[in-house]
């Protein structure tokens, strides 16, 4: 499984469509930035909590020190 899922704010292509009356051109995606995909929800909890038991064991190690 890959940790990139598909953007749904643009359902992956990576453009939203154009908002409005007026007919435009279709914006980049602000939420993944125009590539169409996002990291999953899993993954990104991985992420945090790994990031977070890192930072705990640095200061934990400069304690003893």
């Amino acid at each position: 499984m890959s940790p990139f899922g598909r953007c749904r704010k643009c359902t992956g292509t990576g453009w939203q469509a154009p908002t409005g009356r007026l007919r435009r051109r279709p914006k980049p995606c602000r939420r993944c930035q125009a590539t169409g995909r996002r990291l999953r929800i899993g993954r990104r909890l991985h992420n945090h909590s790994t990031r977070t038991r890192a930072a705990a064991r640095r200061i934990r190690d400069a304690a003893r020190r």
